[in-house]
C-alpha cells in the first residue's frame, strides 16, 4: 500500500514533495428544465510525489482534487481553492498514513503567496486563535494536520513556487524543477476537480 512506500521512501533518507493549487472554474450542468446552468466553483489539487535521498528523482504516487461551492465562503476564487488543495491533500495524507506513527521530511510547492501567507501565520503559534479569515474553520483543520505531523517527528517546509511553468516557452519540460513539475500537475488536478 501506498502508506508503506511512503514510510520506506522516509527511511531510505527520502521525502514527500506536494504541490497544492487552486482555481476559479465554472461548472456546466444541466437544469431539469433541460438548459444548461452555469456555476461559479473553486477547486484545488494536489499532487504527492516521493523524492530519494539525493532530491534526483521524484516518483508521483498520489494526485487529487476538490471543488467547493463559493457561497460557503463569501464568492468564487483561487484563493479559496487553494485552500481546498492543502485541506485536501492533508486529508488524504491522514487517511493514507493512518495507524503509522512516524511522519517524516514534507517540501510543499503553492503557487498563492496569500495562502502561503495565511499558512505560515496559522502555523507560526499553534495555540493562537486562528484569525477572522476567509476559510477559518479550513484553516484550523490545517493547522490540526500540520501539528500532528510535527508531534509524530516530521518537518513540513512550505515554498512558494512561480505558477504555470508551461508557459515558458524557453525551457523544455524535461529542465522544469520538480517543484514547478508539481504545481503544474497540481493545477491539471485543481481545473479538472479529480
Amino acid at each position: 500500500p501506498l502508506g508503506n512506500l511512503i514510510q520506506q521512501c522516509w527511511a531510505d533518507g527520502g521525502s514527500l514533495l506536494i504541490g497544492t493549487d487552486g482555481s476559479s472554474i465554472v461548472s456546466h450542468t444541466a437544469l431539469a428544465s433541460g438548459g444548461p446552468s452555469l456555476t461559479p466553483l473553486s477547486s484545488g489539487g494536489w499532487v504527492v510525489g516521493l523524492r530519494d535521498s539525493s532530491l534526483q528523482t521524484c516518483t508521483w504516487v498520489l494526485q487529487g482534487g476538490a471543488r467547493t461551492h463559493p457561497r460557503r465562503w463569501g464568492g468564487r476564487s483561487s484563493y479559496v481553492g487553494e485552500v481546498t488543495g492543502i485541506l485536501g491533500v492533508l486529508r488524504d495524507l491522514d487517511s493514507t498514513l493512518k495507524g503509522m506513527p512516524h511522519r517524516g521530511p514534507v517540501s510543499h510547492a503553492i503557487d498563492n503567496q496569500a495562502a502561503l501567507a495565511t499558512l505560515a501565520t496559522v502555523t507560526a503559534t499553534p495555540t493562537a486563535p486562528i484569525p477572522q479569515i476567509a476559510c477559518r474553520t479550513w484553516w484550523a483543520e490545517i493547522r490540526h494536520h500540520i501539528q500532528t505531523w510535527l508531534h509524530a517527528g516530521g518537518a513540513w517546509d512550505t515554498q512558494w513556487v512561480k505558477s504555470h511553468p508551461e508557459q515558458d516557452t524557453s525551457r523544455p519540460r524535461c529542465q522544469w524543477s520538480h517543484q514547478e513539475e508539481a504545481n503544474y500537475r497540481a493545477d491539471l488536478a485543481a481545473d479538472t476537480g479529480m
